[in-house]
């Protein structure tokens, strides 16, 4: 079933009307600068479908990436899980609708593209408080688009659209996002092209140990640890470790003089 175009405000913003099924499956709600997922909103949700008191037609907002081929909501990813556990716990029902304003950008890699799906964002998600770990800063968002293009460390960053996390060693762009995003404020001093190198320098730093060391907590490693090793060196790429003594929430302590993380 295809999309149901209803109106064009103009040639890049059209609205349309999407079954449940179409939009479970054909957008994503890992855009890296959406907010964590509330489990009690998605349940909240779940029981208006379930009850049968859907007689307030949901409308969200999402861009069309045309270079990458996506879907992203902007808003609207707690109807999106609602919706998707509504459609598993019955049997794929979907004679029900949601109606979806969908703007078009060329690559969202694109800083003038990203910057514009940015403001999107911030202006939809007015209407209730925005905390301060849930704005977006743009700073953080430029760090991460280098990052993502950067040839030592692209490999290790994951862009898959159906997850939000990524298995070690590597990292979610939108872990990443957040991790950097909580704490700017340890390294707010630090230019851009300062904050790219010192997570070079912690990266290759912790590529300098060994297993053992990297595990220095563990009496005995298993299978899977020397395989998440393996894989770290292979991709050149350490910094997604999370069950390591250099995880994520460990290392960006650092990040402002990565010479006073200590490495035994």
């Amino acid at each position: 079933m295809n999309d149901i175009i209803l109106d064009h405000f103009n040639n890049n913003i059209k609205l349309s009307k999407i079954s449940f099924k179409i939009f479970s499956e054909n957008y994503y709600t890992n855009l890296y600068f959406n907010r964590k997922i509330n489990e009690d909103k998605v349940n909240e949700l779940y029981n208006i479908l379930i009850a049968n008191s859907y007689n307030i037609p949901w409308t969200c907002h999402s861009i069309y990436d045309i270079k990458n081929n996506k879907k992203q909501l902007i808003d609207g990813q707690h109807r999106h899980e609602a919706i998707i556990k509504y459609l598993d716990n019955n049997n794929g029902i979907m004679n029900k609708y949601i109606y979806i304003w969908e703007y078009i950008i060329d690559d969202i890699n694109n800083p003038i593209s990203n910057k514009y799906a940015l403001e999107l964002y911030k202006n939809l998600n007015n209407n209730s408080p925005l905390t301060e770990e849930d704005i977006p800063k743009n700073k953080i968002v430029e760090v991460l688009l280098r990052l993502k293009q950067d040839k030592d460390l692209k490999l290790g960053i994951g862009i898959d659209n159906k997850h939000k996390s990524c298995n070690s060693p590597k990292i979610h762009e939108k872990e990443l996002f957040e991790l950097l995003n909580k704490h700017e404020y340890l390294f707010s001093s630090l230019m851009i092209d300062v904050i790219i190198q010192n997570i070079k320098i912690i990266n290759m730093n912790i590529s300098q140990i060994t297993v053992n060391q990297l595990y220095k907590n563990r009496s005995i490693l298993s299978m899977k640890e020397h395989k998440i090793f393996e894989k770290a060196k292979t991709l050149d790429f350490y910094l997604g470790i999370k069950d390591s003594s250099y995880p994520p929430a460990y290392w960006i302590k650092y990040l402002i003089n990565p010479d006073c993380m200590i490495y035994t």
